[in-house]
């Protein structure tokens, strides 16, 4: 008989500096834990300051830190976290269709059990020192960007298309705070404004799902702000349906861009805000190899690999000479590298620590300068090209028709389309990326190490 879930358990109390935390619960010090940027906050700040605005961002980095200071249970998934923070006002936040769409949402997407309470701010917050600058009042559409390829082509799509009046851009993925220059305009969304430190010491939990959370809340609030009916979600189809298609393991599905976690989202932020705020998925039916092919086509004399990045894993891992690389080998560098090889872009292979996906031994395709080679980066490199070949499999598996169908039926029913339209471009999406691959696949020598273990799967 199976015992009872084990459900490890992790209570957050955000304070400020000398106020007690609830009995049990993790003290999260506001000002050393979480550190907000007066000027990147003025990114956010249009002519009048709203701590609604704070009290958002406040939350994100609770979320944050709960979802990565208590690692989950090897047996079940689903841990139960406690979140305790302050706000400005307490009545918004306390109404049960705030609470209840918020709860519904973050469970959704961390496969957590959720329990999050606020509390009147005895510390109200004044607003950073305002600065002179032009903060646009409207747009059509707000689409977040970190470094990825993903975010930058439909950003390039888009401004072609509508051109920049119509659009404005979020910065979400990068954990840089940019300094305005002396003389230098601050402009809008350009930082995430605030930095999260660990609270606890040793490891934590690495699956990061509450990234898509940070993701809903920054682009929801940006739309909020500028008046903006709508967030556009740049993910292709790989990332954002390849995880559910192809789920790893026992774990809960990676839903981070996915339009049922979205759907959540718009109504989270509907009952926060009293609007509703849409997210669009326009290329969630065609592949990254897709979405650059569009781009090269508008700007066929750009190299938009150059300044992006897609490796998952950080600095201390991917770096040696002082100069932070791509890993090349994990799952995002893996689709990275085949995207960029079926659009017709040709990187160079220095970009990455694993330089020659053809050669023969795994060990053999890291750049000869790197020394630090170890079996985390081996079990990167196997799940990296198994995400890959599982997902291309799929267009051959005999129950492809009732794969497709049962993820089908959420995601038309999310995006307000018919379910057997919906299957036959989730269909056609697996396709293409199956084509993509192999011609990947077949570009390298028949010794690599990359080509033999998909041929082994």
């Amino acid at each position: 008989m199976r015992k009872e879930p084990y459900h490890p358990s992790f209570s957050a109390d955000l304070l400020y500096a000398g106020e007690k935390p609830r009995s049990g619960a993790t003290a999260c010090i506001i000002g050393q834990h979480i550190k907000f940027d007066d000027d990147a906050m003025q990114c956010f700040v249009p002519d009048q300051w709203d701590p609604l605005i704070y009290d958002a961002m406040m939350l994100v980095a609770g979320v944050e830190i709960c979802d990565h200071s208590k690692m989950r249970s090897k047996v079940d998934w689903a841990r139960n976290l406690y979140l305790r923070l302050p706000v400005h006002e307490l009545e918004r936040w306390q109404n049960p269709k705030v609470n209840a769409s918020l709860v519904r949402a973050l469970k959704f997407l961390t496969g957590d059990n959720w329990s999050i309470e606020f509390r009147k701010t005895e510390n109200p917050q004044s607003g950073p020192p305002q600065h002179s600058m032009d903060f646009q009042h409207s747009a059509d559409m707000v689409i977040p960007y970190s470094d990825g390829l993903d975010s930058r082509a439909i950003a390039g799509i888009f401004k072609h298309k509508h051109g920049d009046a119509l659009i404005k851009r979020v910065r979400i993925g990068s954990k840089r705070i940019k300094k305005p220059k002396p003389g230098e305009a601050v402009q809008l969304f350009e930082n995430v404004p605030f930095k999260v430190k660990k609270v606890i010491s040793g490891n934590g939990e690495s699956s990061g799902r509450s990234r898509g959370f940070k993701f809903g809340v920054l682009a929801g609030l940006a739309a909020y702000l500028i008046g903006a009916p709508k967030v556009i979600v740049p993910e292709s189809g790989q990332g954002a349906l390849g995880p559910v298609l192809v789920n790893v393991g026992q774990s809960h599905y990676d839903r981070r861009t996915h339009p049922q976690y979205t759907a959540l989202m718009s109504d989270f932020l509907e009952a926060l805000f009293g609007k509703r705020i849409a997210f669009e998925h326009p290329v969630i039916f065609g592949t990254k190899g897709q979405t650059l092919a569009k781009y090269k086509a508008l700007y066929p004399d750009e190299l938009i690999w150059d300044k992006t990045r897609s490796c998952w894993m950080d600095q201390r891992h991917a770096s040696f000479n002082g100069e932070h690389r791509q890993c090349g080998i994990c799952a995002a560098c893996m689709l990275r590298r085949t995207s960029l090889h079926a659009a017709g872009y040709h990187e160079r292979a220095d970009k990455y620590l694993w330089e020659d996906l053809g050669a023969a031994d795994f060990a053999n395709g890291a750049s000869p300068a790197f020394e630090r080679r170890n079996n985390s980066q081996f079990e990167y490199a196997v799940a990296g090209t198994l995400h890959m070949d599982h997902l291309a499999a799929l267009k051959d598996d005999p129950g492809l028709d009732m794969i497709v169908l049962r993820h089908a039926i959420p995601v038309a029913r999310a995006m307000g389309l018919s379910v057997d339209d919906t299957k036959a471009k989730i269909s056609g999406m697996i396709e293409t990326h199956a084509n993509e691959w192999a011609a990947f696949l077949d570009d390298l020598p028949k010794e690599s190490f990359v080509r033999n273990w998909a041929e082994a799967a």
